[in-house]
């Protein structure tokens, strides 16, 4: 008996019980959910849904459709969190800590803490200020697409309206989130600022950029129905360069660099008022007839303002503030949040004020941004989640190609010793985790193991992978053995057999040490004080290390670092592999170098790309290289939930 959404469910008789009501799943209904349960927590294709249900059956397209949203109807799943879609993909089951046993209650509150925290860690770096205790407790994905999309907002019939960037032009779209269609409502040069919806949520004003035909840039206000991806302009071509519009009632507010405008659509002509102060506004948000602007005076200094918007178009300041500790740039956007609550969004910061006082920052961490575009209820914010992607390409001296068509995180590809399967990184289901690619299938091989570096071995059967909480042994025929984490933080470089006995050569990150473990003994013998970026070892003891002070190859002898002489001139591209007795060596000039530790030959294999970031792997016979490929960018729509001071 299992236990989801207050729901009993017994998956041996197929009986449901949910308020002393006892319903009876359709056959076809209750395997699509065994198999969606046995996977839960990682994306279960429609193929293999449909393959598993209906074998060697044909039936209609929308009978894997019509079992998802019976269940969904069954569960109480109408928000679609429990059972999640991916467009043409498949579905995932996402359930929380209620199963009635006790060891499944326990395994799914320690999965949800520890991707709470690894989400939280690599997101944000958590700042504590006087007078609040903001947290970011929840990223839930709105989009899963591929586009560089940008601010967007959610209309009431479900739908999100958003920009789509492209290197040509900028294209507004309205996507269905029940039925994960989207349409093309106009393209643009451009669109500037957010799509603000009325207050029945039907439609949207926004700024779009347009070219006239003398090849001028105009700005131009107008009118989106999301429903019928409709749109009409309302303001053809402005006199000044027009960066957000509101509505106000039946009216639309304009914002431009240093004026606003207050008109009806369709009957008056558009007349810019000046502030009054001198200066550049920077952002600006509207909410309930109140105007909050950040502005920049000639001195430099930044204020955010509170205006009031009176009858006869003047705006009366109700309260203003100089900004310090915040630091501006080009890409800033401010939102209402509840009471009087504001949010600014920089590439690198969030900043929350209250009562147009700084509070808290919350700092953005590596290559993550979230920019709030909107309050939607309960602490809920839609955002626009800014990432630099990562891939792995792989490569031989003739051309360049990509591992894996996904959208999700992916790196560390190796190579299959004595095989032809690529085990690599991915965050397909949340976590990284070790996945296998071998010919066209791609599996997983850890769940929930949150792995930060792995190992094949020798012979190409097993690999050992690194986690906080644990070190695993997977064998690719048995499956996974687990033994208990005897590092803190550490890196596995290499797997080893020395003198009849397996061995790992770790970075103990913790203690900055090098060690050489035996996983079956436990027992750690250091080799090596201090940082190391890198390194190998050789069946004779000979140990290879690249430290973070100076990328040159160096040889350990009696716990010093000596240069190697024929190698000195290389500057590493940080990892190097040992071969056997060959040292394979990238260096930051794209060179991949061959050095025969015996005969101390040193000769080219290959050249990098330019789109190499990191060679993950080498394999000389045939040639190919695995590599990290450059960070690229993404864009997609979350909810971001941030909660309030306890207090407030």
């Amino acid at each position: 008996m299992i236990t989801i959404n207050n729901r009993k469910l017994d998956l041996a008789t197929g009986e449901l019980i949910y308020l002393d009501e006892t319903i009876k799943l359709e056959a076809k209904v209750l395997a699509v959910f065994e198999i969606l349960y046995q996977h839960r927590g990682t994306l279960v294709t429609q193929e293999h849904l449909l393959n598993s249900v209906w074998q060697n059956t044909v039936v209609a397209p929308n009978a894997l459709q019509r079992c998802i949203a019976q269940l969904r109807k069954l569960l109480g799943d109408s928000d679609k969190r429990i059972i999640q879609t991916f467009h043409k993909k498949g579905y995932r089951l996402q359930v929380g800590d209620q199963h009635t046993n006790l060891s499944q209650k326990l395994r799914a509150y320690i999965l949800y803490f520890a991707a709470f925290i690894t989400l939280f860690g690599m997101l944000f770096i958590y700042s504590t200020m006087p007078k609040a205790n903001f947290q970011l407790s929840e990223v839930t994905p709105v989009s899963y697409g591929l586009e560089l999309e940008s601010t967007a907002t959610l209309t009431s019939g479900r739908r999100l309206l958003y920009v789509a960037r492209t290197p040509q032009a900028a294209e507004l779209k309205v996507k269905d989130l029940d039925f994960q269609t989207t349409k093309l409502v106009t393209r643009a040069l451009d669109f500037v600022g957010k799509p603000q919806l009325n207050k029945y949520g039907k439609k949207a004003v926004l700024i779009e950029t347009r070219k006239t035909k003398s090849q001028a840039k105009c700005h131009q206000a107008i009118v989106v129905l999301p429903r019928f991806a409709a749109r009409k302009v309302i303001s053809p071509c402005l006199n000044s360069e027009v960066q957000q519009a509101y509505w106000v009632g039946h009216q639309v507010l304009l914002i431009a660099n240093n004026g606003y405008a207050l008109f009806t659509p369709h009957s008056d002509s558009v007349t810019f008022t000046s502030l009054p102060i001198t200066a550049t506004i920077l952002a600006s948000s509207f909410n309930e007839g109140q105007l909050t602007l950040l502005t920049q005076d000639p001195d430099k200094e930044a204020y955010l303002s509170s205006y009031i918007i009176s009858r006869e178009n003047e705006l009366s300041l109700l309260q203003q503030e100089k900004l310090s500790g915040v630091e501006l740039d080009r890409s800033l956007v401010l939102v209402n949040g509840p009471d009087t609550t504001h949010i600014l969004s920089t590439a690198s910061a969030l900043y929350i004020f209250q009562n147009l006082q700084l509070v808290q920052t919350i700092t953005a961490i590596g290559s993550e941004s979230f920019y709030i575009t909107e309050y939607l209820k309960d602490n809920n914010y839609l955002a626009t989640q800014v990432r630099e992607q990562k891939q792995i390409n792989i490569q031989d001296n003739h051309s360049t190609s990509r591992l894996t068509i996904s959208h999700y995180d992916e790196l560390s590809g190796q190579f299959q010793p004595s095989g032809n399967a690529i085990a690599f990184l991915s965050n397909r289901t949340g976590t990284s985790e070790v996945w296998l690619k071998q010919e066209q299938q791609e599996i997983p091989l850890t769940h929930n193991g949150h792995i930060s570096s792995f190992i094949w071995t020798k012979d190409g059967k097993q690999l050992w992978a690194a986690s906080k909480q644990s070190l695993l042994k997977i064998n690719l025929v048995t499956g996974i053995e687990v033994f208990p984490a005897l590092f803190e933080k550490q890196i596995i470089m290499q797997s080893i057999e020395i003198k009849g006995s397996n061995y790992l050569l770790i970075n103990d990150l913790g203690n900055k040490q090098l060690v050489l473990f035996d996983p079956v003994t436990n027992h750690k013998q250091p080799l090596y004080q201090g940082q190391v970026h890198w390194a190998q070892i050789q069946k004779n003891g000979t140990v290879y290390i690249a430290t973070p002070d100076e990328p040159n190859l160096k040889v350990l002898v009696n716990n010093s670092l000596k240069p190697q002489l024929i190698t000195n001139k290389i500057t590493l591209h940080w990892r190097f592999y040992l071969r056997g007795n060959e040292l394979i060596i990238p260096d930051k000039q794209a060179t991949i170098w061959r050095y025969n530790v015996n005969t101390q030959v040193l000769d080219i294999l290959g050249k990098s790309d330019e789109q190499t970031r990191l060679i993950t792997d080498v394999q000389l016979h045939p040639f190919k290289v695995l590599a990290d490929s450059p960070k690229t960018l993404s864009a997609n729509q979350v909810k971001v939930k941030i909660t309030e001071p306890e207090n407030h």
